[in-house]
């Protein structure tokens, strides 16, 4: 993201209690956070050497305002500013295509007094097979035409084997077993595909 609201007051009460280096430290984190658009990894010596804080400083800031997971650590706030970023992008979406539509029904109206030679191209949604397999394997199924934006950006249908390896481990995590699956806009956009995958067994105290 390139911006994001500050809530100045929500910001001063909850960090009012740090020190003005702690404070400068914390807000580095958010930052990096709303940049990448996804969790903190879980490298807290790499963590700490790119906002140049101290291992004990970064490990006392992610106890106060982070939560821990098989992905890293995260934000609750960001990830609600994050989630309403994505949900009014995709209504602009909707309603630009709203727009639009309604000039393709124009343009078929002209066109229709045209030669028969000059037929009209159709305009419809075509998912690549190789999406379609991410679809129906992917358990969380919403906004399937802006999660395809993604998938296109990224150019996934190259990726494909390794995308749903990586969903057959991730649907073996702890994370996803209690129930929190991102939205796939969400899995594609901040390339979770990419990042390892830590499997809680069956078999409690086995981790594999």
């Amino acid at each position: 993201m390139n911006y994001y609201y500050h809530h100045i007051g929500d910001f001063k009460k909850d960090t009012n209690f740090l020190t003005h280096e702690l404070r400068s430290i914390y807000l580095e984190m958010l930052w990096m956070y709303y940049d990448q658009e996804r969790s903190l990894e879980k490298d807290i010596d790499l963590l700490a050497m790119k906002v140049q804080a101290t291992v004990d400083q970064v490990k006392l800031l992610l106890t106060l305002y982070f939560d821990e997971n098989d992905l890293g650590y995260t934000h609750k706030r960001i990830e609600e500013e994050l989630q309403k970023t994505y949900e009014k992008s995709e209504k602009a979406r909707q309603s630009a295509e709203k727009r639009w539509g309604l000039q393709d029904k124009c343009d078929r109206n002209a066109k229709a007094m045209l030669p028969n030679t000059q037929d009209p191209i159709p305009k419809t949604q075509v998912y690549s097979k190789e999406f379609l397999r991410f679809w129906e394997a992917y358990p969380n199924k919403v906004k399937k035409d802006y999660s395809y934006g993604f998938w296109k950006k990224q150019k996934l249908d190259s990726m494909i084997d390794k995308v749903l390896k990586h969903l057959e481990n991730i649907k073996q995590s702890k994370e996803w077993r209690d129930g929190f699956v991102q939205h796939p806009a969400t899995y594609l956009n901040q390339k979770i595909y990419l990042d390892d995958v830590i499997i809680v067994s069956k078999i409690k105290g086995r981790v594999s």
